[in-house]
Parts: C-alpha cells; sequence; structure tokens
C-alpha cells in the first residue's frame, strides 16, 4: 500500500506528532549534489518501521538535522547536508506492507520479512535477477532455450521481458512473452532466499495461445541423486503456487483455470511431484487475486483470495527464491500450438503482473525464515474443480 503524506505548513509540534504517528521517522539520509529541481528524485531515506519512503515531491517546509525531522512555519527553512544548504518544499511517499488476510485468521505475530510493490524504479536492479542471464544479444547462443519448430521460430530467454508498468492503474511488475526474430521469455526471481513462512502475490495474467506463466517458489537446485518420498524433502522442491494458460493440450479454452503443483527428486528419472489440482480462479485469470502459500515443516496449503484451496505433506526447509515466469512450448503441447507471433514487448500477447509480492515468518519462532542477507484452517471452496490433490 502506497500512502502520501501531504504534510501542510503548521506548528513544529502539530507537524511533529503527525510524523511520528504515520511512523516516518528519519533513520538516514543523504544529499547528492544537485540543482534544486533535481532534488525530488535524488534523496532517498528509509521509513521508520520497515516501510521505504520511495520518492519526495512538493508540499512542506522542513529542516533536517542529524536523524530527527523538524517543521517549521518560516518560509527561510534550510535543508542542511554535505555543507549545502537548499530551501525546499517536499511530501512524501512510504511504501508500508499490506498483511495478508490469510495471517488475520492464524494464530501467532507474523512479521513482513521481504515486500515489494513496485513503486521504486530501481526494484528491478535491487531485488532481482535473470537465472538464464541479462543479455538480449542475437548472437549470444546461452540465450537459447529451444527451437519452436511449429513457428519455425527460435525461444530465447529475454531479460527486457520483465519491467516495471506505470499508468492510471498503478505500479506493477509484468513480465511478458513476445516476438521479433525469437519468441522471448523471461524468468524473473528475488535475489534473496525464503525458507519455511507465508508467501503472497496480487497477480493476473493475460494469456495465449502456446505460452503459460506462472508465480512459483525454487531453490538454487534440486536433489535429483535419488528419490525422496513425500514429507520433509532435503533436497529442496519446486512449489508452484499458480501456473496459467489461455487453452490447453486440445486447444480448450481455460484461461478461467490455474492449476497448483510441488515437484522433487529433480526432473528426470527420479522426478517426483504432488498437489496438481486445477483450479477456478476467482473472477477469470486477467483480473486481480492473491496466491499465496503457507509452508512449513508439516507441509503446503494454498490459498486463492483468502481460500484455502489445495494442500500436501510435501515440504522443504531448503531456501528458495520468488519467481515470476512466461515460457513458449516447443512446438505445441501443454498450453496448444504456439503462435507465430506473442506481440511486441511494449504490447506483448501474453504476460503475469503482479501488484505487491511479500514474505513473512512467525516471530514466535515456529516457522524459519532463511535469507541470503538480512533485509532492511479454511474449507476447500465449492467451484473447485479439475483433478484433485494428491497427497
Amino acid at each position: 500500500m502506497v500512502q502520501r503524506q501531504e504534510m501542510e505548513e503548521r506548528n513544529g509540534m502539530e507537524s511533529q506528532t503527525e510524523i511520528r504517528e504515520n511512523d516516518l521517522g528519519l533513520r538516514s539520509w543523504e544529499w547528492p549534489k544537485a540543482d534544486d529541481d533535481e532534488l525530488s528524485s535524488l534523496l532517498k531515506f528509509d521509513g521508520g518501521t520497515g516501510g521505504k519512503i520511495q520518492q519526495l515531491g512538493v508540499a512542506l517546509l522542513a529542516t533536517f538535522g542529524g536523524s530527527s525531522w523538524h517543521s517549521s512555519r518560516s518560509h527561510g527553512t534550510q535543508i542542511n547536508g554535505g555543507g549545502l544548504k537548499k530551501k525546499i518544499r517536499f511530501w512524501a511517499i512510504m511504501t508500508t506492507p499490506i498483511k495478508p488476510e490469510v495471517l488475520k485468521s492464524l494464530p501467532g505475530s507474523w512479521v513482513c520479512q521481504f515486500y515489494d510493490d513496485f513503486t521504486d524504479p530501481a526494484t528491478l536492479s535491487n531485488n532481482y535477477f535473470h537465472p538464464f542471464g541479462d543479455s538480449h544479444w542475437r548472437e549470444n547462443p546461452a540465450n537459447k532455450w529451444k527451437w519452436d519448430a511449429y513457428s519455425n521460430k527460435e525461444i530465447h530467454w529475454d531479460f527486457t521481458c520483465s519491467s516495471i508498468i506505470k499508468d492510471n492503474e498503478g505500479s506493477r511488475l509484468r513480465t511478458c512473452v513476445y516476438s521479433d526474430w525469437f519468441h522471448r521469455i523471461d524468468r524473473l526471481a528475488t535475489k534473496q532466499k525464503f525458507g519455511y513462512g507465508y508467501y503472497e502475490a496480487k497477480v493476473r495474467f493475460k494469456g495465449a495461445e502456446g505460452m503459460h506463466a506462472a508465480f512459483w517458489i525454487l531453490p538454487d537446485s534440486i536433489d535429483d541423486s535419488r528419490v525422496y518420498p513425500p514429507g520433509p524433502i532435503p533436497g529442496g522442491i519446486e512449489i508452484d503456487v499458480v501456473e496459467h494458460r489461455l487453452m490447453d493440450g486440445s486447444r480448450r479454452r481455460i484461461d478461467h483455470i490455474g492449476n497448483t503443483a510441488t515437484h522433487w527428486s529433480g526432473y528426470g528419472k527420479n522426478h517426483q511431484s504432488a498437489a496438481y489440482k486445477e483450479i477456478n480462479i476467482p473472477r477469470g485469470g486477467d483480473q486481480w487475486c492473491t496466491y499465496g502459500v503457507l509452508h512449513d515443516a508439516s507441509g503446503i496449503k494454498w490459498y486463492w483470495d483468502g481460500q484455502l484451496v489445495n494442500q500436501t505433506i510435501v515440504n522443504s526447509s531448503t531456501p528458495a527464491h520468488i519467481y515470476f515466469s512466461t515460457e513458449v512450448n516447443e512446438s505445441g503441447g501443454w498450453a496448444g500450438m504456439d503462435m507465430s507471433s506473442y506481440g511486441t514487448r511494449t504490447d506483448p500477447a501474453g504476460y503475469v503482473e503482479c501488484s505487491r509480492v511479500g514474505f513473512w515468518t512467525l516471530s514466535s519462532g515456529n516457522l524459519h525464515s532463511q535469507t541470503r542477507e538480512p533485509n532492511s484452517l479454511l474449507q476447500m471452496p465449492a467451484d473447485a474443480t479439475g483433478k484433485e490433490a494428491k497427497l
């Protein structure tokens, strides 16, 4: 949730109280050398409760001094830093994590370990990476995934498929598929890794035949040396929070359906899977829906729009990345026949969009988050359809 705190010019006590009540304590800040009209985009600082102040604009005359925020009624107010003194009016936009509805119904105190609403233009470079590389060049063979005989085009991994979209709907992540001389797809993953806890994202899809999109969780590697029985898996697992297709392999339109699943013991001869289930998406795949999984030592529970839709005893404490991805079939298959073109990068035929994503753990320590670095039960719905969950 983005809160715009517009501070009108009042006496110092009123403004300071308002700032404290809205948890806008100033913890750190930097003062780049810039012209006055550049200050709003270059000045950066953190909020006081784990949220992050993303932008500055014009609203309040104020003075920064050390780590405090002081207001003033005088139009001669100055900001002092690095030997510079500037006069400025400003407002702050602060990102505050939204607590998932699912966690409100579960016992314990839940702590947000990671949260992104994609209002920061730098979030893709700061918080995410492309596991298959960030090259866009045609001559780079490392980007080639497969060749699609049906459309007579190569399928390439391409970082340009992922971008931040800002329009009258707000800010959101888009990971798309598009075509030029190749079909271009992407996997975008968080730099941080997470273990047991609750994962949730608000997502919508635009489907196209021959491709699928997903919000899922995957570790750096999965042990394929043996077949592990269902239950705790020491070698890591893939969790498909939601996968979406426009059509299935028989070219039947299924854009109102998504599926869940989990996979382990690799993707070769020892491959195992559970909890595959096709489920009606609330309001349809092209509408916003919250998709989440509660992953702990007892198993995995899938929640779509706050309702429990699937579960399994399979679980793993191996830390994993959060993924958003698009993929095109190789010469047809699971998602129907491939198209000759998937549109342009600015007007793609298919994508997954996310307006917010987060990860929470129990502060009591019953669930444990494992990260690369520290970060600054309900009834099954009656309309669930398709294959029943296993295990």
